[in-house]
């Protein structure tokens, strides 16, 4: 056997043993390296989930009186944490029909010290919102159109645990055509007077709701109550209108037939799915 051959039988152990260890080497960082990015994980969960348990997004949608609308939106952070670089991002299924003019002032309420002061909008800019504060932002929307449709707003910011990951979250909300007419009523108090109601529209329906979703979806003062004749008109910009007459109740008055009218074939249609829609929530 020649030297070589010897140097060589000796250090093969000693290489064998070399490569076992750098393996099990390799095996405890991947390890760690694993651990570390389970606790990673773990650690921006639980800071999104915070968040979004402690985040409060809400809006509030209004009749401009000239069959636009106004949305007041608010973004509450209850959370003990702030809220850093938020913006916002608001969008339709139905975009072609609607025009969105967003203030670009907003107002900022701080709990903690009682004051309100005014910021941007965080739709055209990154708003910092402390903890215990509530952000106001106001919206105005042009419909070409009286539609039907829903809508989203999108908040992300930045989530202290992962500054390459931010967190989203969504708010959903609805346009109805009830929110687009200029609504009256009518033979109630003789508060206001209006010419009765033209029966010689070309459309005619008839649907029972019950009296307390009548008197939530319907302009009805609080101290008035639902009576046999009450009449409600609603009219969009375009002068469309459908008018409506309470003309009988249940025995126990829990519910009350209405009578639908309108020249407006497809308008009534849509009207009435809307308030089945809404009668059902």
């Amino acid at each position: 056997m020649s030297q070589q051959q010897n140097i060589a039988n000796l250090l093969d152990p000693l290489v064998s043993n070399a490569d076992a260890s750098i393996g099990k080497a390799y095996q405890t960082i991947a390890k760690a390296m694993e651990q570390t990015l389970k606790v990673q994980q773990l650690t921006n969960l639980a800071m999104e989930q915070i968040y979004k348990a402690n985040v409060k997004l809400d809006s509030h949608i209004e009749p401009t009186g000239n069959g636009n609308l106004r949305i007041l939106f608010t973004l509450g952070n209850l959370s003990p944490l702030p809220m850093k670089t938020v913006k916002g991002r608001l969008r339709f299924e139905d975009n072609l029909k609607i025009e969105i003019n967003i203030a670009q002032a907003a107002k900022i309420f701080d709990e903690n010290n009682l004051e309100t002061y005014e910021t941007s909008s965080l739709f055209d800019s990154q708003v910092d919102l402390l903890p215990q504060t509530e952000y106001e932002q106001v919206i105005e929307l042009t419909t070409k159109e009286p539609i039907q449709c829903n809508g989203t707003i999108e908040i992300s910011f930045l989530n202290p645990s992962n500054e390459d990951t931010p967190i989203k979250i969504e708010h959903n909300f609805g346009l109805y055509l009830i929110d687009q007419a200029s609504d009256h009523i009518y033979d109630c108090l003789n508060t206001i007077t209006i010419d009765d109601i033209d029966k010689t529209m070309t459309t005619r329906d008839t649907k029972e709701y019950s009296t307390k979703f009548i008197r939530e979806i319907f302009p009805i003062h609080p101290i008035e109550g639902i009576r046999l004749g009450m009449k409600f008109k609603f009219a969009d910009q375009r002068e469309n209108v459908i008018q409506c007459e309470v003309v009988q109740f249940t025995l126990d008055y829990t519910s009350a037939t209405l009578e639908f009218y309108s020249d407006n074939e497809r308008l009534l249609s849509m009207f009435i799915i809307e308030l089945d829609k809404l009668s059902a929530l």
